[in-house]
């Protein structure tokens, strides 16, 4: 287990900057890098409405630990535009 309770979640957010934009019909598949970790990030879901996000563009990254059991990992990354509004999120297994 993660945590023992929801009052132990572990949050964390930082800057990325935006490595590749890539449209499609509904969505975009957005890359970023964390700008601390160097790791990358890509986020398959991001609705085509506003915000418009290029590359080089500086956006944050929240990392959340969850609260219950899941093998081998329990992170969820969040995308966010820097007025907090969330764009998309993924869960990410650590090698």
């Amino acid at each position: 287990m993660c945590a023992a309770s929801s009052d132990e979640v572990k949050k964390i957010k930082r800057k990325c900057v935006v490595l590749n934009v890539i449209e499609g019909k509904a969505w975009r598949n957005v890359v970023v890098q964390d700008l601390k970790t160097k790791d990358k990030y890509m986020f398959g879901k991001v609705k085509l409405a506003p915000p418009e996000i290029n590359i080089n563009d500086e956006l944050f990254i929240g990392y959340e630990e969850l609260p219950y059991d899941l093998p081998d990992g329990c992170s969820k990354i969040i995308l966010m535009a820097l007025d907090g509004l969330m764009l998309d999120w993924v869960m990410i297994t650590p090698p």
